[in-house]
Protein backbone atom coordinates (compact mmCIF):
# COMPACT_ATOMS: atom_id res chain seq x y z
CA UNK A 1 0.00 0.00 0.00
CA UNK A 2 2.93 2.30 0.77
CA UNK A 3 4.36 1.94 -2.73
CA UNK A 4 0.78 3.28 -4.16
CA UNK A 5 1.36 6.37 -1.97
CA UNK A 6 4.94 7.08 -3.05
CA UNK A 7 3.94 6.91 -6.73
CA UNK A 8 1.62 9.42 -5.80
CA UNK A 9 3.23 12.13 -3.72
CA UNK A 10 7.03 11.13 -5.13
CA UNK A 11 9.81 10.86 -3.32
CA UNK A 12 9.39 11.46 0.52
CA UNK A 13 13.05 13.81 1.60
CA UNK A 14 13.86 15.25 5.02
CA UNK A 15 14.09 18.46 5.94
CA UNK A 16 17.67 18.19 7.68
CA UNK A 17 18.48 15.78 4.46
CA UNK A 18 21.29 18.01 2.52
CA UNK A 19 20.82 16.91 -0.37
CA UNK A 20 16.73 17.16 -0.60
CA UNK A 21 16.75 21.25 0.24
CA UNK A 22 15.30 22.83 -3.37
CA UNK A 23 16.29 26.02 -2.11
CA UNK A 24 19.89 25.66 -2.38
CA UNK A 25 22.43 28.47 -3.19
CA UNK A 26 24.79 28.09 -6.13
CA UNK A 27 27.54 26.57 -4.14
CA UNK A 28 26.16 24.24 -2.43
CA UNK A 29 24.00 22.82 -5.22
CA UNK A 30 27.58 22.67 -7.31
CA UNK A 31 29.08 21.03 -4.37
CA UNK A 32 26.52 18.29 -3.65
CA UNK A 33 26.21 17.65 -7.61
CA UNK A 34 30.25 17.48 -7.70
CA UNK A 35 29.87 14.89 -5.24
CA UNK A 36 27.01 12.97 -7.32
CA UNK A 37 29.29 12.74 -10.00
CA UNK A 38 32.23 11.82 -8.42
CA UNK A 39 30.37 9.03 -6.53
CA UNK A 40 28.19 7.71 -9.69
CA UNK A 41 30.24 8.90 -12.75
CA UNK A 42 33.61 8.89 -12.39
CA UNK A 43 34.76 5.75 -11.82
CA UNK A 44 33.86 5.10 -15.26
CA UNK A 45 34.54 8.67 -16.70
CA UNK A 46 37.48 9.70 -14.99
CA UNK A 47 41.34 9.95 -15.28
CA UNK A 48 41.70 5.86 -15.06
CA UNK A 49 38.76 5.03 -17.66
CA UNK A 50 37.23 7.99 -20.01
CA UNK A 51 33.87 5.29 -21.26
CA UNK A 52 32.62 6.15 -24.53
CA UNK A 53 35.51 8.82 -24.63
CA UNK A 54 33.50 11.38 -21.30
CA UNK A 55 35.83 12.79 -18.77
CA UNK A 56 33.59 14.16 -16.25
CA UNK A 57 36.33 14.92 -13.43
CA UNK A 58 38.13 17.74 -15.50
CA UNK A 59 35.53 20.07 -16.34
CA UNK A 60 37.41 22.57 -15.78
CA UNK A 61 39.30 22.47 -18.58
CA UNK A 62 36.62 21.82 -21.13
CA UNK A 63 36.12 24.70 -24.00
CA UNK A 64 32.25 26.19 -22.95
CA UNK A 65 30.60 25.53 -26.02
CA UNK A 66 31.57 22.04 -25.34
CA UNK A 67 30.66 22.26 -21.93
CA UNK A 68 27.64 23.17 -22.77
CA UNK A 69 26.91 20.51 -25.10
CA UNK A 70 28.35 17.96 -22.64
CA UNK A 71 25.84 19.43 -19.57
CA UNK A 72 22.99 18.84 -21.98
CA UNK A 73 24.01 15.72 -22.68
CA UNK A 74 24.24 14.13 -19.32
CA UNK A 75 21.49 16.14 -18.30
CA UNK A 76 19.41 13.71 -21.15
CA UNK A 77 21.35 10.28 -20.23
CA UNK A 78 20.39 10.99 -16.23
CA UNK A 79 16.83 11.58 -16.69
CA UNK A 80 15.88 8.95 -19.25
CA UNK A 81 18.07 6.67 -16.61
CA UNK A 82 20.38 5.59 -19.26
CA UNK A 83 23.61 6.03 -16.64
CA UNK A 84 24.20 5.22 -14.18
CA UNK A 85 23.44 1.88 -16.48
CA UNK A 86 21.50 -0.42 -14.15
CA UNK A 87 24.39 -2.32 -13.26
CA UNK A 88 26.22 0.11 -11.48
CA UNK A 89 25.70 1.60 -7.92
CA UNK A 90 22.57 4.27 -8.35
CA UNK A 91 21.99 7.58 -6.74
CA UNK A 92 18.82 8.18 -4.45
CA UNK A 93 16.48 9.93 -6.01
CA UNK A 94 17.29 13.36 -4.22
CA UNK A 95 21.12 13.15 -5.58
CA UNK A 96 19.65 12.50 -9.40
CA UNK A 97 17.39 15.65 -8.99
CA UNK A 98 20.34 17.65 -7.34
CA UNK A 99 22.28 16.42 -10.13
CA UNK A 100 19.96 17.36 -12.52
CA UNK A 101 19.14 20.60 -11.09
CA UNK A 102 22.54 21.92 -11.41
CA UNK A 103 22.82 20.34 -15.02
CA UNK A 104 20.16 22.52 -15.92
CA UNK A 105 21.53 25.72 -13.97
CA UNK A 106 24.74 24.89 -15.98
CA UNK A 107 22.65 24.58 -19.46
CA UNK A 108 20.92 27.84 -18.91
CA UNK A 109 24.06 29.39 -17.69
CA UNK A 110 25.94 28.87 -20.96
CA UNK A 111 22.64 29.24 -23.06
CA UNK A 112 22.31 32.96 -21.62
CA UNK A 113 25.64 33.92 -21.95
CA UNK A 114 25.71 32.46 -25.59
CA UNK A 115 23.33 35.12 -26.40
CA UNK A 116 24.85 38.18 -24.60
Amino acid sequence: MFACYALLIGPITFANDPISNSELDPVALQDQATRALNTYCVTCHGSQKQKGDLRLDALETIDPVDLQDLYANVQEVVRLGEMPPEKAKQPKESEKKILLQWLESQVSLYTAKALD
